[in-house]
């Protein structure tokens, strides 16, 4: 491909575009919030992913105006009726929201929705720390495989202690981690002579907690300019 050499008739958007979406039963949305297409396909508030449906959240925009209802123009509020039932018009483009203060400036770069008028700069995933009890004499025995209770785990932090903490045992020599599925393997019956218990300690990776809300375009006193047409792929 080669620069342009003349003028080129570039289609652009007026930089507002709408879509019309039914809403989740039992579902309030506020105008102005957030709005987010659940996994059944209907909209709910922007918010952290949680059970079903909401292990499945893509940010639309911003709720801009009911379509029907109880009071058209007004706020969604599908108490219990059917989803679908209420249409809730949604507005894609660059609108202000609030600052979690994790956003300095980072133009350019995703945000992710706290709740439905609240964005941050980080998913809410991470390295989380945690300890549970991994054996318990007699019935262990060496060449055992457990299943950890989290994963995958974190290289390089997993601890492995007998009850009383007096003794560290060495992984690759006691004992080994398959950190991708989360297994712990003994292999050593060092190990198991006179612990009643073993304790073991490890961080795990945590799963996305927040969902995409768009990319940061400004912030300023108030709050974040974002961009929500940059970011989610919308379904049919």
């Amino acid at each position: 491909m080669a620069l342009l050499n003349s003028q080129r008739n570039t289609l652009k958007l007026d930089g507002r575009t709408r879509l019309v979406r039914g809403v989740e039963t039992e579902t309030t949305i506020y105008l102005g919030a957030m709005v987010a297409v659940d996994a059944n396909g209907y909209l709910v508030p922007a918010q952290p992913l949680g059970s079903s449906p909401l292990n499945s959240l893509a940010v639309l925009g911003t709720a801009y105006e009911v379509q029907n209802g109880a009071y058209p123009g007004i706020d969604a509020l599908n108490g219990s009726g059917a989803a679908g039932a209420i249409l809730l018009e949604v507005d894609r483009k660059i609108a202000r929201m609030d600052n979690d203060g994790s956003i300095t400036f980072q133009a350019g770069q995703l945000c992710y929705a706290v709740d439905d008028h609240t964005v941050a700069l980080t998913d809410g995933g991470g390295a989380i720390a945690v300890t549970e009890a991994a054996y318990t004499s007699p019935a262990v025995t060496v060449s055992q495989i457990t299943r950890l209770a989290h994963r995958p785990i974190v290289p390089g932090t997993v601890l492995l202690q007998n009850s009383a903490k007096s003794t560290t045992y060495v992984e690759g020599t006691d004992y080994a981690v398959d950190y991708a599925d989360g297994l712990l393997f003994l292999i050593s019956a060092v190990l198991i002579a006179g612990a009643v218990s073993l304790e073991l300690g490890y961080s795990y990776v945590a799963a996305q907690a927040r969902p995409v809300a768009g990319r940061i375009v400004d912030i300023d006193s108030i709050g974040v300019w974002v961009d929500f047409l940059d970011q989610a792929v919308l379904g049919s």
